[in-house]
C-alpha cells in the first residue's frame, strides 16, 4: 500500500526552570550580591608594610575597586627595581600557596593570587628613583622615551604577575627638579603619557598616575601644573590626587577639605570625573609646639633636632644663621646659647633655608656675630596611623576635637619627661604637642565629594592605617551611592519565534529611582555573540522595557551606559529559554515487516539538533533542520510514536504529542 500524506504535529512546550545569572559589568565572572556598595575605595600597599596593608585590602574587598602595590622603583629607562622581592623574600608575589606549611604565614602567601581572587584591579606603583632631572631628561628624548615606555609596558604585561596596568608616582618633577624646569618638562610629560597610554591600551592595560594638587588657573592658583591634567586627562584611566601633606613641618590639618575640594573641582572640569580619585591620609602628624627645659638624652630625637650655629647677621628683615642643618622651611625652632640675647629665639619659624644656613623673619636691630657658639633646636613631629591616634594623646591627658571647617580631628597635650642628660645628670623638659588626623568623620566628609562631583572614589595612603569605623563610614556612603538593577520577563521559556516583554529598573542605594539614565539591553546568544537589541532612557520610576522576539536560548543583560550610574548590585541579567518547533509526518497505518519513513523538520532550521524516537533511535538535523527515521514493525496492532529533541546550547528540549499507528 502507498503511505498516507504526512500529518503535521506541533511540539508541546516543556516547562523549564531557569537560573538567573548575575554578571556585574566590572568583573563578569563574579556575582555581586543585591545591595552591595559602590566600590569607592582604593589605595596603596607598600612593600615594607605588607603585614598591615595587604590583609586590610583583602578584608575590605567589598568596597575596594582597585589596589596599587607600592612595590617598584624606576632606576633608569631600562631598569625597574623590584622592592617587594627584597623586602619579602619569604613571600614571593606569585603563587606559592601550595608551598606554605606554616598556617601563621599562609595569610601572606600568594598576595597577587589573593588580590585577583578578591576581584581587585591591580595597578602596581612605580616611583621615580632616578636623580633630580634625570627622568625629565629621559622623556625629553624620543629614543629614551620610547625605551622607557617599552620597559613600563613590559612590566604591565608580564604574564607571571598578570597586572591590570600600572600606576606612576613620579614626584621629582614637582619636588626635586624645581619649578623653573616645568615649562620644558610639561609638554614632554604630555607626550610621554600619550604614547605610554597607547602602548598600554593596545595590550588591554590601564594607566594611573599620582600627582600633587592642581587648581583652576583662573582662580589665581595653579598648584603643580607641570602634570598638565587638562592635556593628559583623555589618555589616563585613573588620576589619584595626593590630598595630604598640606602641613608637614608646622602644626595644622593634613589636607583641609576646602583645599582638596578646590582641586577635585578643577580635575573634573578637565577630564571624565569617573577617572578622578582623591587621595586621603591614613596617617596623622603630632608636632612639638613648645619646649621648656632640657630633654633627657633618650628623648631628644623625638622632640627636636639640633644644629650648631657658627655666625649670625641681620638685614633685609631677616636674621641669617650660618649652620649646617637639615631643617625645613616653616619648621618651628628655638635658639639658645648665643652671646647676644636678641638672637636667642623661642618658638620661631624658619623663613628659608639651605644646607649651610637658615633665616628667620625679624625687625630687630643688633650687631652681627661673626663668631658664634649657639644651638638651634628644630622642633620635630611624629607620624602615626589613624587606628593608633588615641595612643598619641590619651595617655597624657589630651583630648581630640573634630574641626568641621577642616574636616579633620585635632588634639593637644602637654607632657613632662624626666631622665638624664648624655653625661648622666638629672634633667627634665615639658613638651607641648599638637596633632591632626582624619578619622571616620574626616573620611566620610571626603567620601561625600564622590557624590558631589561624581568622581571614582578615594585612595588611601596607606591601606591598613584606617579604623574599622572609617571603613564602615565609607561602606555606608558606598551603599547610598550604589545602583541596584532588577530585570524580569513576563515569560522565561517560550516557543521558537515567541516574544517576551523584558522589564528592568534602576534604584539608588536609598531606594530612589535612577531617572533619565541611558541604558540598553544586550542579547548574548548560544555562541556567545553579543548585540544591543534596545537602547533608551530610564523613565521617572527608573524603569525601561522592550518586547523582544527570540529564536534561540539567550541571556539578556541590562546595562547602564552612564559611568556614574553603572550597576553595582542587584540582578541585571535574565536567561530566556527557547523550545524548538517540530513538524513531522508518520503513516496512519503500516504493514508489518515493511519499512516506512518518519520525516520532519525542526525550527530553528539548523544542523546538529539530535532528535530521538520513542527514547531510543536518534537522528540529527541537517542544515535545513530536516531529519528522518526508518521504521519496520514485525508485530501487528497499535504502535505509539513520539519525538523528543535533546537539549543543547541553542535550544531547550521539546517533545511531540503521542501518535498511534495501526500495524496490520
Amino acid at each position: 500500500m502507498k503511505s498516507q500524506q504526512p500529518r503535521p504535529i506541533r511540539a508541546a512546550l516543556v516547562a523549564i526552570a531557569l537560573v538567573l545569572a548575575l554578571l556585574p559589568l566590572s568583573t563578569p565572572a563574579q556575582a555581586i550580591e543585591d545591595g552591595a556598595p559602590r566600590k569607592i575605595f582604593s589605595g596603596w600597599i607598600p612593600y615594607y608594610n605588607m603585614k598591615v596593608s595587604f590583609p586590610s585590602a583583602i578584608k575590605n574587598k567589598d568596597v575596594m575597586s582597585d589596589v596599587s602595590p607600592f612595590w617598584y622603583s624606576l632606576k633608569s629607562a631600562t631598569v625597574i627595581a623590584n622592592n617587594y622581592a627584597k623586602a619579602n623574600p619569604s613571600f614571593p608575589m606569585i603563587d606559592t600557596s601550595n608551598a606554605v606549611l606554616d598556617t601563621r604565614t599562609a595569610a601572606f602567601a600568594d598576595p597577587l593570587g589573593q588580590m585577583h581572587r578578591a576581584g581587585l584591579t591591580i595597578l602596581p606603583t612605580i616611583t621615580d628613583d632616578t636623580g633630580a632631572g634625570t627622568l625629565a631628561g629621559i622623556i625629553a628624548n624620543a629614543k629614551t622615551r620610547a625605551t622607557l615606555i617599552g620597559t613600563l609596558t613590559k612590566l604591565a604585561t608580564d604574564t607571571t604577575t598578570n597586572f591590570d596596568g600600572i600606576d606612576l608616582d613620579f614626584e621629582k618633577f614637582a619636588f626635586s627638579d624645581g619649578s623653573a624646569s616645568w615649562p620644558t618638562t610639561a609638554p614632554n610629560w604630555v607626550l610621554f603619557i600619550k604614547e605610554l597610554s597607547a602602548s598600554l591600551h593596545a595590550q588591554g592595560k590601564l594607566l594611573a598616575i599620582d600627582t600633587p594638587l592642581l587648581f583652576d588657573p583662573t582662580t589665581g592658583k595653579k598648584g603643580y601644573w607641570v602634570y598638565s591634567w587638562k592635556d593628559i586627562g583623555q589618555y589616563i584611566d585613573r588620576l589619584r590626587i595626593m590630598g595630604y601633606d598640606y602641613n608637614i613641618d608646622n602644626p595644622g590639618p593634613i589636607g583641609p577639605i576646602s583645599w582638596v575640594d578646590a582641586s577635585v573641582k578643577y580635575a573634573v572640569s578637565v577630564m571624565d570625573p569617573a577617572k578622578v580619585f582623591l587621595g586621603v591620609p591614613g596617617y596623622g602628624r603630632d608636632w612639638v609646639t613648645n619646649l621648656v627645659g632640657t630633654c633627657p638624652a633618650d628623648y631628644e630625637g623625638l622632640a627636636y633636632s639640633k644644629a650648631k650655629i657658627t655666625s649670625v647677621s641681620v638685614g633685609g628683615g631677616v636674621i641669617t644663621y650660618m649652620s649646617a642643618n637639615t631643617f625645613a622651611n616653616g619648621q618651628s625652632i628655638s635658639i639658645r646659647g648665643l652671646t647676644n640675647p636678641a638672637y636667642n629665639l623661642v618658638d620661631a619659624k624658619i623663613y628659608s633655608r639651605s644646607k649651610d644656613r637658615f633665616t628667620v623673619k625679624s625687625t630687630i636691630v643688633a650687631p652681627a656675630l661673626k663668631s658664634a657658639n649657639g644651638i638651634a633646636f628644630g622642633y620635630e613631629h611624629s607620624v602615626f596611623s589613624m587606628n593608633k591616634a588615641m595612643n598619641q594623646y590619651l595617655p597624657y591627658g589630651g583630648s581630640a576635637t573634630y574641626n568641621s571647617g577642616f574636616a579633620e580631628t585635632q588634639f593637644k597635650y602637654t607632657r613632662t619627661i624626666n631622665g638624664s642628660t648624655s653625661t648622666g645628670n638629672p634633667t627634665s623638659c615639658t613638651v607641648t604637642r599638637e596633632g591632626w588626623f582624619q578619622d571616620a568623620q574626616g573620611f566620610a566628609a571626603r567620601a561625600n565629594l564622590i557624590s558631589k562631583y561624581k568622581i571614582g572614589g578615594l585612595a588611601e595612603w596607606t591601606i591598613g592605617q584606617e579604623t574599622d569605623e572609617a571603613i564602615a563610614a565609607i561602606t555606608n556612603i558606598g551603599r547610598l551611592l550604589s545602583v541596584n538593577a532588577s530585570v524580569d520577563a513576563d515569560i522565561t521559556t517560550l516557543n521558537y519565534g515567541g516574544t517576551a516583554t523584558i522589564s528592568a529598573s534602576l534604584k539608588n542605594g536609598d531606594g530612589t529611582a535612577v531617572t533619565g539614565v541611558p541604558v540598553h539591553f544586550e542579547l548574548t546568544n548560544s555562541k556567545g555573540a553579543k548585540r544591543t537589541i534596545y537602547s533608551g532612557i530610564t523613565a521617572p520610576d527608573g524603569s525601561a522595557s522592550q518586547r523582544i522576539t527570540f529564536a534561540e536560548n539567550s541571556t539578556i543583560t541590562f546595562i547602564s551606559d552612564s559611568q556614574w550610574s553603572k550597576i553595582t548590585g542587584g540582578v541585571n541579567t535574565i536567561d530566556i529559554g527557547v523550545t524548538p518547533l517540530i513538524s513531522w509526518s508518520a503513516p496512519s497505518s503500516m504493514k508489518h515487516g515493511v519499512s516506512y519513513r518518519i520525516t520532519g523538520q525542526i525550527q530553528p532550521k539548523v544542523a546538529g539538533i539530535v532528535v530521538q524516537l520513542n527514547g531510543g533511535a536518534t537522528a540529527t538535523t541537517d542544515a535545513s533542520g530536516l531529519f528522518s527515521f526508518t521504521i519496520t514493525e514485525k508485530t501487528v496492532g497499535f504502535h505509539t510514536y513520539q519525538l523528543t529533541t535533546l537539549e543543547n546550547d541553542l535550544v531547550h528540549s521539546a517533545t511531540t504529542q503521542l501518535v498511534n499507528v495501526l500495524v496490520r
